[in-house]
């Protein structure tokens, strides 16, 4: 894997909070309205009973920011970024002024954090013609021809991993998912995205922050990962 080539195709981060009152229409404009302040453009909005989403879209990627009514007094926000066109650095930094915008309209301090999430999905180049021939002999040490069991050629496959958190009361310590696969668009390339999931419900000190969430995640791909598949 050439890990220089490193390019994120998709950044997300997830909380749910309670109590904190229903989305309505006159509150996510004074969002908006700061969001505009704070430098954060946007471009069209949608409304649906339970959901409203803020876009910014330029011609190669995306930014959405969903506010979700989940049930009584829970609530939701998620925010994702397709295909950035930026840095790592620019996108946590954005990140870090959505969270502040939505914690001036929805003060999360002393609220109940639900739970979180964040997930990061990646591509590298390959060292091989095929990204799974790369997995299959030069990671897993296994030989091409024990695939022609199945009669047809391998289009494309991978690893995955689910791994539980150490402690289960630690709210600190999130469960993980990753998938290491070739990528069914461009097989040349191997497609890398990791999950951590924090499920145990905790007290907010302070309000929410996704930065440091986000950089857990980061450096579990650009250590954990990078150096299980190896790197050239």
């Amino acid at each position: 894997m050439q890990v220089r080539t490193k390019r994120n195709i998709h950044v997300g981060v997830n909380f749910i909070v309670a109590p904190l009152p229903s989305f309505d229409k006159s509150n996510v404009l004074r969002f908006q309205s700061q969001l505009e302040i704070e430098k954060i453009e946007t471009t069209n909005v949608t409304y649906t009973p339970n959901q409203i989403s803020i876009f910014r879209q330029s011609p190669n990627s995306s930014l959405e920011i969903r506010l979700m009514n989940v049930g009584p007094q829970v609530s939701q926000i998620i925010i994702l970024f397709a295909n950035p066109d930026y840095s790592m650095e620019v996108i946590e930094e954005e990140i870090d002024r959505i969270l502040r915008v939505f914690n001036n309209v929805w003060p999360t301090a002393n609220k109940q954090l639900i739970s979180s999430d964040s997930t990061i999905r990646t591509l590298y180049d390959s060292t091989s013609q095929h990204a799974f021939q790369e997995l299959w002999e030069n990671r897993l040490n296994q030989r091409t021809e024990d695939l022609s069991i199945f009669g047809r050629p391998i289009q494309g496959g991978g690893i995955r991993f689910v791994l539980p958190p150490l402690n289960q009361n630690d709210p600190n310590d999130p469960s993980i998912e990753v998938k290491i696969e070739s990528f069914l668009p461009d097989s040349r390339k191997i497609y890398v995205e990791a999950q951590f999931v924090w499920k145990n419900p905790v007290l907010l000190s302070s309000n929410i922050t996704g930065i440091e969430k986000v950089q857990t995640v980061d450096k579990y791909i650009n250590e954990t990962i990078v150096n299980f598949i190896g790197v050239n």
